[in-house]
């Protein structure tokens, strides 16, 4: 997924390009002396409060309790973008880090990780960019088969979609699956999320089935924490770019959700096919 939360548990021919693996999503503050939450979570200022508050009601044995501090949070007029950006994320991904170090049991933390799954259900921030166009990207968001959480993945789904692009997700399926899902869909771009504990050859074999019977294939950006555990892993699989940034993948693969910008990607795709755009019934 394009994300690079580490949550509990979790040679090809095209030289991928390489854009940061820290996506602006997801570029939390740095741990420094100071504020000391119990959870693993040390930084300073404003957004120490606010990652100490959702990491204690996650962590709350009591789950309304901690729903009530959620809904604290946002009465308090918080920043609901940035916090499905960059503070959920950021929790999530301290708890991934330091779980062992911080007092709670494997079972806790991985609770704690399953409630910022359902608080992004809940307050996914709504889209106040462009409006929605009918010639958008169309992303496929593939989670390898596996995984064990889908937090990161619900996350770059929603900063694809407040950019303007249409978004589907594969979770768990299998490679020739998948490649049947972007032979039906003709997307635009698949991206591909790891955690780093795939195994490299089902990742390589996946990229293949992605690419197989389709002209032109569709870009694919691996992102996830793959691309700090294993730097090597998208030349190695064939990825054609890696980036944890939707917004970096998106440019990438020249893709644009601007009005001006010149054709949109369904035409391009449909000439390059030699078939007309597909435009939606009463459009």
């Amino acid at each position: 997924m394009l994300t690079e939360g580490r949550e509990p548990g979790e040679p090809g021919e095209h030289e991928p390009t390489h854009a940061t693996t820290n996506g602006r999503g997801h570029a939390g503050a740095k741990p420094g002396p100071g504020t000391g939450t119990g959870t693993g979570i040390s930084v300073q200022g404003r957004e120490a409060q606010v990652l100490a508050m959702i990491a204690t009601a996650v962590l709350s044995p009591d789950r309304a309790e901690g729903e009530r501090q959620l809904r604290a949070l946002l009465a308090d007029g918080i920043d609901r973008q940035r916090l499905v950006d960059e503070w959920i994320p950021t929790v999530a991904r301290r708890f991934g880090d330091a779980w062992a170090q911080s007092g709670h049991s494997f079972v806790e933390v991985s609770i704690a990780v399953a409630r910022l799954q359902g608080w992004l259900r809940e307050i996914e921030a709504p889209r106040t960019e462009a409006p929605f166009r009918l010639d958008a990207p169309e992303v496929l968001l593939v989670v390898a088969e596996g995984a064990h959480h889908t937090l990161g993945a619900m996350v770059a789904m929603s900063r694809f979609r407040r950019l303007g692009a249409l978004v589907r997700l594969s979770l768990g399926q299998d490679a020739r699956s998948v490649g049947q899902l972007v032979r039906a869909q003709h997307v635009d771009m698949v991206a591909l999320s790891a955690a780093g504990n795939e195994d490299l050859e089902f990742l390589t074999t996946l990229i293949h089935s992605i690419r197989s019977g389709v002209g032109p294939a569709p870009h694919v950006v691996l992102g996830g924490e793959i691309l700090n555990q294993h730097p090597d892993a998208p030349a190695i699989i064939g990825a054609d770019f890696a980036t944890s940034d939707p917004e970096e993948a998106l440019k990438l693969c020249g893709l644009t959700t601007s009005a001006s910008a010149g054709p949109s990607p369904k035409a391009v795709r449909a000439a390059a096919r030699g078939q007309p755009e597909r435009v939606p019934t009463g459009a």
